[in-house]
């Protein structure tokens, strides 16, 4: 088994977002770093695929946006050279399909349109305009919240008598919107892969981003997955290390220089173990992963911990990308945006170069999907593949069923289902009754007596975006490895709790 000669200052076992971050943090000031991935690739869940090399045509597997209010990301992408550019967004002659009817975007202030049955304060509304009229009846204007703000309002917002934290967004809205309202948001709205229920006081934070002054929506102009590269890049640069292939197998208690470190021992590909010793061990892990790792760690006698991991839970999202040898949909006068129905394909978003994804699907039509995906082995890390020939047979099908005109077969097809063993899914939400603010500070330092800390997108009060993971670990990198701000942040960045 071959030992590292020299004890590391810090090892970032996981090689996402919120890893490679913490670890480039370390690394320019100073510390003595690795990073250690146990599959073959870094970039966690921000994965682009391209159809093929001879083309520009992009799109994501995974993460997709950065929002304005997104100073970490904003920050981050600038002080690398990533150029970002505006995400399109919707277009009056995007469709909707809803209980057998089609009718286009534009329509939605025309009541007869629309076949749901709203009281006549809905009536005229779209789905998000519905949502932000019941949010504004729970939080005093909400538009004009900072994000340090909107933490304060779901730590002290009750709801008639109870914390809002206490609640799930499906019963606050259900108290706030008639039955057919609140349908009509889980059919058509684009908050709809969000809309599940989960807690409300995070979930009225989240799905209000795009309301800020500012907030517009921007993508990485070469990929979201060119942000992890160019972090591991700076990392190495630095002095660090980047290994993948690295599966974490134990972590005990051990000594340097009088104080407390922890030995690590790893089960590389291909070779003999590998053991590493480090003052500090930061676990930047999904909640699938960090509860997998943990049975190996010391961490798995402490009961307090566990409450923490299941305080979260995964979000079984896919997203399944098609390309075409033209961009047919713009022969319905349709150019960027999304369409949506309440047919089990949910939406249909086109991304332009023939690109278009279907199935970014919520939790209720996962279950349809499955009879399709539940003969394929679910694997340890999630892998772009091409989806069933049934599957894809049917979701062309409903495609043709939501625009009410022939729809080509694809020339490329790829599905990247997230409900892996190391991922649990696409991202995470807070359960109802969890007290975020008190539960992330306990995950940085889990343990007190010795130097392991967690941090990511999961354990973030802005779960499923990396300004989530970013701000989890900037927050372990400044308050448990004692490290200055850097000088491209903006001194009044908010970190979260």
């Amino acid at each position: 088994m071959r030992a590292e000669a020299e004890p590391l200052d810090v090892a970032v076992v996981g090689g996402g977002a919120a890893g490679l971050y913490c670890a480039w943090r370390a690394a320019e000031a100073g510390r003595r770093t690795a990073v250690f991935e146990a599959t073959d690739r870094i970039g966690g869940r921000l994965w682009t695929a391209r159809p093929d090399a001879a083309s520009s045509a992009r799109a994501e597997l995974g993460g997709i946006a950065v929002i304005g209010t997104h100073a970490l990301v904003r920050g981050v992408t600038d002080e690398l050279g990533l150029a970002r550019e505006p995400l399109p967004g919707g277009d009056p002659a995007d469709l909707l399909y809803l209980r057998g009817r089609r009718f286009r975007a534009a329509q939605w202030g025309e009541p007869d349109a629309v076949p749901y049955n709203l009281l006549g304060s809905e009536r005229g509304s779209s789905p998000e305009e519905l949502f932000a009229s019941a949010v504004g009846r729970v939080v005093t204007d909400p538009a004009s919240l900072s994000p340090r703000q909107w933490d304060d309002a779901k730590r002290g917002t009750d709801v008639e008598g109870r914390p809002l934290s206490e609640l799930g967004l499906w019963n606050l809205l259900r108290r706030l919107l008639s039955p057919d309202a609140f349908r009509l948001i889980a059919d058509a709205g684009g908050i709809r892969p969000e809309f599940q229920n989960w807690n409300a006081a995070e979930a009225l934070v989240d799905l209000s981003q795009g309301w800020a002054p500012g907030a517009r929506y921007e993508r990485l102009r070469d990929g979201f997955d060119a942000l992890p590269r160019a972090l591991a890049e700076r990392v190495r640069a630095a002095g660090g290390e980047v290994s993948l292939g690295h599966r974490l197998e134990a972590v005990e208690a051990a000594e340097v220089g009088g104080g407390p470190a922890l030995r690590l021992s790893f089960a590389p590909e291909g070779e003999g173990g590998h053991v590493v010793v480090a003052r500090r061990l930061v676990l930047a892990l999904p909640q699938a992963g960090l509860q997998d790792v943990a049975l190996r760690t010391p961490l798995a006698a402490e009961p307090a911990f566990d409450d923490d991991v299941r305080a979260v839970e995964a979000v079984p999202l896919f997203h399944l990308l098609l390309a075409y040898e033209e961009s047919w949909w713009e022969r319905l006068g349709i150019e960027t945006g999304r369409s949506s129905t309440d047919l089990p394909i949910q939406t249909c978003f086109y991304l332009g170069d023939g690109l278009a994804m279907v199935g970014y699907s919520s939790a209720d039509a996962i279950a349809y999907w499955d009879a399709y995906l539940d003969s394929l082995p679910v694997p340890e890390a999630p892998r772009p593949t091409a989806p069933p020939p049934e599957m894809l047979a049917e979701v062309t099908r409903q495609l043709i069923e939501l625009h009410g005109a022939e729809v080509p077969d694809p020339r490329w097809a790829r599905l990247m289902d997230w409900r892996s063993k190391l991922y649990g899914g696409a991202s995470h939400r807070w359960r109802v009754g969890a007290r975020s603010w008190e539960t992330i500070p306990r995950m940085r330092r889990p343990l007190r007596s010795l130097p392991i800390h967690v941090c990511g997108e999961a354990w973030s009060g802005l779960q499923g975006w990396t300004e989530g993971a970013f701000r989890s670990a900037e927050r372990v990198a400044r308050d448990e490895l004692g490290i200055d701000p850097p000088a491209w942040m903006s001194a009044d960045a908010y970190l979260g709790p």
